[in-house]
């Protein structure tokens, strides 16, 4: 019988450590910068909120209209005692905050790892990403903790005297 030639591929070629750090430090840059805009976009939508808390304190006959006229013998209702579009307007305006600090934070973070400098504030906005409860940000999260406590990439970090993370006293 004839006998097929068998095929040996080309041994593939091998990465130093910091070549894979500096690949998977890329990607967790890249991924904190995609949550950042996706939470400022997402953000927004809480200008509807404003929009509408506004519509409702500019017209409030609207969404509050005038009691109808009281029975014999009972007594008036009241109207409500207050324009609920102020607190429509203030969630709207706390949720634009919040949603656009916490992008502010993650586009620094991302910003700072590909410096390699501020670990423990890195390491917190990715805590941060943990705690949110996003599928998104939570895996981002546990994947840069799995990146970002390797020892050669905090190594990395340390090498930059310039932004130590401890302040020395003299």
């Amino acid at each position: 019988m004839n006998e097929l030639p068998t095929y040996i591929p080309p041994p593939l070629p091998v990465k130093s450590q910091q070549e894979v750090d500096a690949d998977q430090l890329g990607m967790v840059v890249i991924g904190h910068y995609i949550i950042g805009a996706m939470v400022a976009l997402s953000s927004c939508m809480a200008l509807i909120y404003i929009a509408f808390g506004i519509v409702m304190i500019h017209n409030p006959h609207v969404f509050n209209p005038p009691p109808p006229p009281p029975k014999p013998g009972q007594p008036a209702e009241q109207p409500f005692p207050f324009n609920p579009g102020y607190f429509v307007v203030a969630f709207g305006t706390l949720a634009i905050f919040l949603g656009w600090t916490y992008a502010a934070l993650n586009a620094l973070a991302g910003k700072y790892i590909a410096k390699r400098k501020h670990y423990v504030f890195v390491m917190i906005v990715t805590g941060l990403g943990c705690a949110t409860m996003s599928p998104i940000s939570t895996t981002l999260g546990i994947l840069s903790f799995i990146v970002l406590l390797r020892p050669t990439v905090k190594a990395l970090f340390e090498q930059n005297p310039a932004t130590s993370t401890v302040a020395t006293r003299q």
